[in-house]
Formats: C-alpha cells, sequence, structure tokens
C-alpha cells in the first residue's frame, strides 16, 4: 500500500494527463505534480465520461486519505504513550 500512490500515478495517472495535453507543472516538486496531475485526470475524466478514469482517482484519493488517517493514529498514539 505503501508504493500504491505513486504506482497509481505513475502509470495510470499520468499518463492520462500526458495523452490528453494536460499535467505540465513547471518547476513543482513531485508532491504538487502528483497533485495536480490527480486534480487535472479527475477533471478529463469528469468531462469525458471516462469511468475508468474517474475509478482510479477515487482510489487514489482514498489511499492518500487512509494514509493521512494512519499518521494521525501514529502521532495521536505516540502522543499518549508518553
Amino acid at each position: 500500500m505503501l508504493m500504491a500512490v505513486p504506482l497509481i500515478w505513475l502509470f495510470v495517472i499520468r499518463p492520462y494527463c500526458v495523452k490528453h495535453g494536460r499535467g505540465y507543472t513547471l518547476g513543482a516538486n513531485v508532491g504538487v505534480t502528483i497533485w495536480v496531475d490527480w486534480q487535472q485526470a479527475r477533471e478529463l475524466a469528469q468531462m469525458r465520461a471516462d469511468r475508468r478514469m474517474l475509478f482510479w482517482c477515487r482510489a487514489f484519493l482514498v489511499i492518500q486519505m487512509v494514509w493521512l488517517a494512519l499518521l494521525l493514529l501514529v502521532i495521536l498514539a505516540a502522543s499518549l504513550v508518553q
């Protein structure tokens, strides 16, 4: 699951954006580029009614949210232990 976000971006979201002429974020770090590509892929998929890409965009967002929840849980647990 740790590698799911970069792999989904690298093999699904990024090629979709490039194929449709989007996804060029100059001067940004990888995290910003990944997030911008996700937003643009989601917008393109909604515009084109591409259900497969909408699924991947939702999966990307859900995995991001799960990682955030786990991170917050670990931080909270660490603070309670002290």
